[in-house]
């Protein structure tokens, strides 16, 4: 017989391995990325308290003119901002330091990893605001650093959000950067683990399938196209399988000899060769009396 490249139980041992390696990596992402956001909160200026301010007014309501008024207030207290900006729902620019830029659209989306803190096994964009002809033209330097500073509901129920950038150190942007990338790396590997996961536990559904139904492709094609949903579909349907006492070899529990050395694997009826259990006294499919 021949040897497969991968048993079932190798093929096991490979999905717990990388199992274990994607749950290292995907808490690693996490705990670098909390570990990123302390350095970038160590060196973002105070701004909390001219921000909520500015907030205030959004939540009260006030018109645009005097939300203006408050944020080149807080531009002019604080020289820490690049650039700061109020927009809505729409990323209409409706206050900003620069107020030529009123009116014109902020091109934000934003790029999702996570979903409640769970790393995504891939990248997906996620554009929340719609973008138009009239771009506000951003300019970012080295040593400039993107935020939202805050998210506040008015009145009618619209929500806006304070962007800008503040100033920042090298050294700050280079622990950035090295940080960012272990994250790239653990997401990579988690991306893999994932990627690896899906088609070796189709493979192993494939395998196992073959010893006990003639329909081991299509078991095989729906746990590649739903995974664990697959999977659990087919533990709950998979027939038993028979060991032969003489020379190991697995099949479908319906046959009554062995496929590789023809041994009686079931005990059968002699008249009607129907499956016996060892408590009958009669052949329950053709009532012959059975003996010892």
């Amino acid at each position: 017989m021949k040897r497969k490249f991968l048993s079932n139980r190798q093929i096991v041992i490979v999905i717990i391995t990388v199992l274990i390696l994607g749950l290292i990596s995907a808490v690693g992402a996490k705990v670098v990325s909390i570990e990123l956001l302390d350095v970038i909160d160590s060196g973002k200026p105070r701004f909390n308290s001219s921000i909520a301010e500015l907030g205030k007014l959004i939540q009260k309501g006030e018109n645009t003119v005097r939300l203006q008024q408050q944020l080149e207030s807080v531009v002019s207290s604080n020289d820490g901002f690049g650039d700061l900006l109020v927009i809505n729902t729409d990323a209409t620019i409706i206050a900003a330091r620069d107020s030529k830029a009123i009116g014109q659209t902020y091109p934000i989306s934003y790029l999702a990893n996570t979903v409640k803190g769970v790393p995504l096994p891939f990248n997906y964009q996620a554009t929340e605001i719609p973008l138009r002809a009239d771009l506000y033209k951003a300019t970012f330097s080295p040593d400039q650093m993107f935020y939202v500073f805050g998210i506040y509901k008015a009145p009618d129920s619209k929500t806006y959000k304070i962007i800008g950038t503040y100033h920042v150190s090298p050294e700050l942007i280079s622990n950035q950067e090295r940080i960012t990338k272990y994250i790239t790396v653990l997401l990579q590997v988690y991306r893999i683990c994932f990627i690896l996961f899906w088609l070796l536990l189709a493979v192993w559904v494939y395998r196992d399938a073959q010893r006990r139904t003639p329909n081991a492709a299509a078991w095989g094609i729906l746990t590649l196209l739903t995974s664990i949903i697959g999977w659990v579909v087919y533990l709950i349907a998979r027939p038993m399988v028979n060991m032969c006492p003489a020379c190991g070899h697995e099949q479908s529990n319906d046959l009554k000899f062995c496929t590789a050395c023809g041994l009686s694997v079931k005990i059968c009826c002699p008249e009607c060769s129907c499956g016996l259990r060892d408590e009958w006294e009669y052949c329950g499919a053709c009532g012959h009396k059975l003996g010892n």
